[in-house]
């Protein structure tokens, strides 16, 4: 009889545990969501095709979100809007080598084709941040500079 009641009672403590961490869950996938836009520019110039992705600051917050940078402009609005809370943002663009640009080593891309020239710091390194709040217009400005 004491196994039952261990079993028992062990089984009604998992059970409860997952159905709070089920409800967790489907709390955070209905969190409001905001809209969230702003300018990249790069060198004093509008970025004109990019990509600038929000990463969540913790682990068990809202999924990646990315968006679209179009003649240096981007917006996220409706279900594609940001849950409240701080963002890492890492911010990529592609164009042409110049044809009589000269080969960087073995490692880079040929002249003629596409080189990712938006520099480590601000997409794989990422040192940009933004806090998306309910009560802010959320808009954001990023002013990229080479690195030096």
């Amino acid at each position: 009889m004491y196994r039952r009641i261990e079993w028992s009672i062990g089984g009604g403590i998992a059970r409860c545990w997952w159905l709070a961490v089920g409800c967790a869950l489907a709390a955070g996938c209905g969190a409001e969501r905001l809209p969230v836009s702003g300018e990249v520019r790069y060198e004093g110039r509008p970025v004109e095709v990019g990509q600038i992705t929000f990463e969540p600051s913790t682990r068990f917050s809202a999924e990646i979100t990315a968006s679209d940078i179009l003649n240096g402009a981007f917006e996220l609005s409706g279900p594609d809007g940001l849950p409240p809370g701080e963002y890492h943002v890492r911010i990529t663009a592609m164009r042409r080598r110049e044809p009589d640009a000269p080969a960087i080593g073995l490692d880079g891309p040929p002249p003629g084709l596409p080189e990712q020239y938006i520099p480590e710091k601000y997409n794989e390194r990422t040192t940009l941040h933004v806090e998306v709040t309910p009560d802010e217009t959320n808009h954001f400005a990023f002013d990229l500079t080479r690195d030096d």
